[in-house]
């Protein structure tokens, strides 16, 4: 091999060692680049806010509920780091109503809950036009009444009632949810707490106060 070939080769080879040691820096990632925690400041990565949501399960359903004239919105909020209470709201956020309280959720979940003796009544129509209640607690679409209180103004504890469908995948098309004062047992008055969870997401938590037996609020429920 010639000299000056040699020095050539050997002055290549040092390069190539030497950009090998020091890469060039990696770019840096913006919101649109899909990096994780946003850009930087005076070298402190700055984290976008985030707030507290239940994620819809992959491929399960998702519900609308239209709330009669009567009812008003719970104001309660949920918090990853609270307690269940057994209030029929969704209390640690998980989308679950009522975790440990004697009754569990599922693809749908509809829960009642109310204090002192009344006999307060939920019933479900599916869209195939089954009703589930007290007198017939499943159905042929795999609904469930797993809780039941206060029949006869025997009281019971919790004072709920929970109606389920356990697959992630119940039947979609227009469900009829009634919350009824069957007896208010002696009461003057009840009021009762409606919370409805679909698709591992709760769609909406409604107060209905009741003044006389056999008062009656029906919440139109749409599955998709």
């Amino acid at each position: 091999m010639r000299p000056h070939a040699s020095i050539r080769i050997a002055t290549a080879l040092t390069l190539a060692y030497a950009l090998a040691a020091c890469p060039p820096p990696a770019p840096q990632s913006g919101r649109g680049g899909g990096a994780v925690g946003g850009g930087t400041s005076g070298g402190r990565v700055e984290r976008d806010p985030v707030t507290p949501v239940v994620a819809r399960r992959a491929g399960a359903v998702s519900g609308t509920v239209a709330p009669p004239e009567g009812v008003t919105a719970a104001t309660a909020q949920c918090a990853a780091d609270r307690a269940e209470t057994c209030n029929g709201l969704d209390d640690n956020c998980d989308g679950v109503i009522d975790n440990n309280c004697g009754y569990v959720g599922g693809g749908i979940q509809v829960t009642a809950s109310w204090r002192g003796a009344p006999d307060i009544d939920l019933r479900i129509t599916d869209p195939s036009g089954e009703e589930v209640y007290f007198g017939h607690r499943q159905s042929a679409s795999g609904a469930q009444m797993d809780m039941d209180a206060n029949g006869e103004c025997t009281a019971t504890r919790p004072t709920a009632e929970n109606v389920r469908w356990a697959t992630q995948t119940p039947p979609t098309g227009r469900y009829e949810i009634k919350l009824t004062a069957f007896d208010l047992c002696g009461a003057a008055d009840a009021s009762a707490t409606l919370s409805v969870s679909v698709g591992g997401r709760v769609v909406g938590a409604w107060t209905a106060n009741f003044t006389y037996p056999r008062q009656e609020y029906v919440f139109p429920l749409t599955v998709q």
